[in-house]
């Protein structure tokens, strides 16, 4: 009968057990859903240029960053515009312009920029003059596992010019 017995409490730990384990089994299931990498949200902003003027300021205060920090045309230069992704149509406008850019968004899927440039419209005072607030970051030693936030070139802002259809820079003043 002790055989007996404990076949009975063997059997009725089979029944209690299964119930058990598809408790664990659908928490599992859950906790790795969780854990999945969520797809990006398809309302990401972008920011598109409001005038063929807002992308020459752009291009010229892009090209005195290349210029200030030593870069060479192999660079590619990240950029956003208030943090949020340039549009597609603004990064080509940019590079047609001979600037070696992709924006911003492209770093974060592949460590494909060494440098990253946010600029700032201020303000469009009139036609003729703009003030443009430039942060740019070096992400070398992100990108090689080396450093975990980026080091900061340079921030400041430009006072830009326009004369005689062309836009250059009037002065610039680094942040404190």
């Amino acid at each position: 009968m002790a055989v007996n017995a404990g076949m009975t409490a063997k059997r009725e730990c089979r029944f209690a057990f299964p119930l058990h384990w598809a408790a664990a089994r659908a928490l599992l299931v859950l906790f790795l859903l969780g854990s999945l990498p969520m797809p990006v949200a398809s309302g990401t902003k972008t920011y598109s240029p409001k005038s063929p003027d807002e992308v020459e300021i752009f291009a010229v205060v892009l090209r005195a960053e290349v210029e200030a920090n030593g870069w060479t045309r192999k660079d590619v230069i990240c950029v956003s515009v208030d943090l949020d992704d340039p549009s597609k149509r603004l990064v080509a406008a940019l590079r047609q312009r001979n600037l070696n850019v992709c924006a911003w968004s492209e770093w974060k899927k592949r460590l494909a920029c060494n440098y990253v440039a946010d600029l700032s419209p201020v303000a469009f005072e009139s036609a003729r003059s703009a003030k443009l607030h430039a942060e740019v970051d070096d992400f070398r030693d992100i990108n090689t596992g080396d450093a975990h936030i980026a080091t900061r070139l340079r921030s400041g802002e430009y006072r830009l010019v326009q004369s005689q259809g062309k836009w250059s820079i009037d002065a610039y003043s680094p942040s404190e």
